[in-house]
């Protein structure tokens, strides 16, 4: 699939503090932004109440995230609702 640019404004301080962060997670703002977007694709929704700072994971940690997070992304069930996963859900 071929790229496009997105573009925005924002003030200075924001993008450099923002930017921080996603460094501290081992990205950059571009990279941040585009897992944003990806989210939100994915969960039909604005993503903001399951965000995990890495930063403020022991390396441990991080690396059991990394594993689990791709494990579910390969494996898990998903669900085209949220009627059907709260049916699946109370049916068990």
């Amino acid at each position: 699939m071929a790229s496009t640019t997105v573009q925005f404004r924002v003030d200075e301080k924001l993008k450099h503090d923002a930017g921080r962060v996603y460094e501290g997670a081992g990205m950059d703002t571009s990279s941040a932004l585009k897992l944003f977007m990806q989210q939100s694709v994915l969960t039909q929704s604005i993503p903001l109440s399951q965000i995990v700072c890495k930063r403020q994971l022991s390396k441990k940690q991080v690396a059991e995230y990394d594993k689990e997070s791709q494990w579910a992304l390969k494996h898990a069930k998903r669900y085209t609702s949220a009627e059907k996963l709260i049916s699946d859900i109370l049916d068990k």
